[in-house]
């Protein structure tokens, strides 16, 4: 598989990491891969959102401690995530969590991925 696959850090599986709840709210993350990867999909978020986009994934650090009893599930904490409110009872992460769960949701299997499959066989 790894032949076959890039898992070099700008590679798609390797910035896809992103979506665990450990890895998002690592001080040592890369501030910069949540645009890397929004880049990738622009179907799933437009080009005048990316950066409200990187302002919530900078400011998921600052909600740290109030999001450690979230669930370590991938699914659970971007959906917990929405409810999260700022001081004036507003939702604080619009973008992040809408477009972690559509990563979530992209088809692992398809006619196109069959396609590039059997291409590399």
């Amino acid at each position: 598989m790894r032949k076959r696959f890039s898992f070099e850090e700008d590679s798609i599986l390797a910035m896809l990491k992103a979506l665990e709840p450990k890895e998002a709210l690592s001080p040592q993350r890369s501030l910069q891969c949540i645009i890397k990867l929004a880049v990738k999909f622009p179907t799933l978020i437009m080009e005048e959102d990316l950066d409200d986009l990187q302002d919530e994934w900078k400011n998921l650090l600052h909600f740290k401690e109030s999001l450690k009893n979230m669930s370590d599930s991938a699914t659970s904490f971007w959906l917990e995530l929405r409810a999260v409110k700022d001081g004036n009872n507003s939702q604080k992460f619009k973008l992040l969590p809408d477009f972690m769960c559509s990563l979530l949701a992209l088809p692992h299997s398809s006619a196109c991925v069959e396609r590039i499959f059997s291409q590399l066989n």
